[in-house]
């Protein structure tokens, strides 16, 4: 059963297609967040909420970031990766942070091995690049 939110965007959808659909919905959803396996839209607080869709730029504002190995919510803007996936990937030297493994090219940048599986990103990370699109036009 949809949420009574989600009715009333397809009811106005339905009712005045003159009006651009996807300008509606920041109107009436505003927040963005990972629930389980699925990104959720809403009008109200949620748990690890990662966005404010109320812009009329056509992009989200980050209020949280996602891991792009665990898919985790952090709030660390310096990091990309969770604390816990960081100390996976990375060894603590006297030099700094070293990269475990090797890097590993994809569509034009570079990104650890532990990403890929046989090649091929894992899901996680493909959901990470689909949900950083939310944020800039530059990917």
């Amino acid at each position: 059963m949809a949420s009574s939110d989600t009715l009333t965007v397809l009811i106005l959808s339905h009712l005045v297609p003159f009006l651009p659909f996807f300008e509606v919905i920041p109107e009436i959803f505003c927040n963005l967040a990972i629930n389980g396996e699925c990104l959720e839209l809403s009008n109200y607080y949620i748990g690890n909420q990662i966005a404010d869709c109320q812009s009329t730029s056509g992009y989200a504002t980050r209020t949280a970031y996602v891991c792009p190995r665990c898919n985790r919510v952090h709030n660390d803007s310096y990091n990309k990766f969770c604390g816990q996936c960081i100390s996976e990937i990375y060894t603590e030297t006297i030099f700094g942070r070293v990269l475990n493994g090797h890097p590993v090219p994809y569509k034009g940048e570079q990104y650890p091995s532990s990403l890929f599986k046989r090649g091929k990103p894992i899901p996680q990370l493909k959901r990470y690049l689909q949900i950083e699109r939310l944020f800039n036009n530059d990917r």
